[in-house]
């Protein structure tokens, strides 16, 4: 291998262990225009697409299936790559970058998912369809949240209204 590509190779490994949330996804017959909006929207969401060669992908993940478990199931399961790949690097909050690439191939339906890791976890297509449809991570806590509070707010709204009622029959029997 050429150090071109030795040093493609090595950025890839370097780029997915500095940021381990990363999902592949295909694209076929997508012009460069749509790409670059969705790089832009992905943007916004701390979330970066790499575009790059199928066996460059490939000897990245046989780098990094020698360390982790996760990358060996990887590269029994889904290797040989087919078709045009791309990969999506996401932080650690990594439920707004994949639901804006989500709502992107909604509109674009020249895109989609292959396969990823997400929190230590490998996904295949149809799960990472499913999570991307989730709510994000604030928005569970806060339903949670409303949901726990909910009977406290209820009994204390209850109490009040029923003093209050008290109150005021008191002040118009006073007058």
């Amino acid at each position: 291998m050429n150090k071109a590509k030795q040093s493609v190779v090595d950025t890839l490994v370097s780029k997915i262990t500095k940021e381990p949330n990363f999902v592949l996804i295909k694209f076929e017959k997508t012009n460069h225009k749509t790409l670059e909006a969705l790089r832009r929207e992905l943007q916004k969401n701390n979330a970066a697409l790499l575009v790059t060669k199928n066996t460059l992908l490939e000897k990245a993940f046989n780098k990094l299936s020698q360390v982790k478990k996760e990358y060996r199931e990887i590269k029994t399961k889904h290797t040989p790559l087919r078709g045009v790949s791309a990969i999506l690097t996401l932080n650690t909050d990594w439920s707004a970058g994949l639901k804006s690439f989500h709502t992107f191939t909604d509109k674009e339906k020249s895109l989609g998912f292959k396969f990823g890791i997400l929190d230590n976890t490998p996904y295949d297509a149809t799960n990472l369809q499913k999570i991307a449809m989730l709510p994000a991570k604030n928005e569970l806590v806060g339903k949670l949240l409303g949901v726990l509070k909910g009977p406290t707010a209820s009994t204390v709204y209850a109490m009040k209204f029923n003093m209050q009622k008290l109150v005021y029959i008191l002040s118009q029997k006073a007058r």
